[in-house]
C-alpha cells in the first residue's frame, strides 16, 4: 500500500487540476469551498485490515 493521503489534499489537488480555485476567507471568490462536516453516525476516524 502507499502513503496515506489526506482527503482535504486530495480535494485541494482536484480543484486545481479541474482549472478552479478554492474558496477560502482569504479568497472569497472562488469556485468551490471546503467545508468540513465531521462524521456521520456510525462512522469511524480509520480502518485496520
Amino acid at each position: 500500500m502507499g502513503e496515506p493521503v489526506r482527503i482535504v489534499d486530495l480535494a485541494r489537488s482536484m480543484i486545481r487540476l479541474s482549472g478552479l480555485t478554492e474558496k477560502t476567507a482569504d479568497h472569497p471568490a472562488g469556485d468551490i469551498e471546503i467545508r468540513a462536516v465531521g462524521l456521520r453516525p456510525g462512522r469511524s476516524c480509520s480502518r485496520s485490515y
